[in-house]
């Protein structure tokens, strides 16, 4: 049975914790490639079951590494919106800051402009 586990870290460390997930997957990515997986040759009509076995094994290992990259990617696609609206919000709080002082100007000249009259 599978469960999900979270927990909660600071935005910005969010590429490093995916890196420190990425890291234990090519680990056993090696592990799986220089182990089981190169048990599997030659075969042999005396080593079916054998490497059936092995077979299965490896492809539920590449499926559970399977499952940790796209859980890796959901993750970084999250962060990746996250930082673009973050940066899409400080532009238009620029953008509104902008404005408010043009308006602020105009605002300025008018009062000048009514003093003079």
């Amino acid at each position: 049975m599978k469960a999900k586990i979270s927990y909660t870290v600071n935005l910005e460390e969010i590429p490093e914790e995916v890196s420190g997930i990425i890291q234990k997957l090519q680990f056993q990515i090696d592990e799986l490639v220089t182990g089981p997986a190169a048990q599997l040759y030659p075969i042999g009509s005396e080593n079916i079951a054998g490497s059936l076995e092995t077979i299965d094994n490896v492809r539920r290992s590449m499926a559970e590494i399977d499952l940790r990259l796209e859980e890796c990617y959901s993750i970084l696609y999250g962060y990746h919106q996250a930082v673009n609206q973050s940066i899409n919000k400080f532009n238009d709080t620029q953008e509104l800051g902008e404005k408010l002082s043009e308006l602020g100007e105009n605002l300025e000249h008018l009062k000048q402009r009514n003093e003079s009259d």
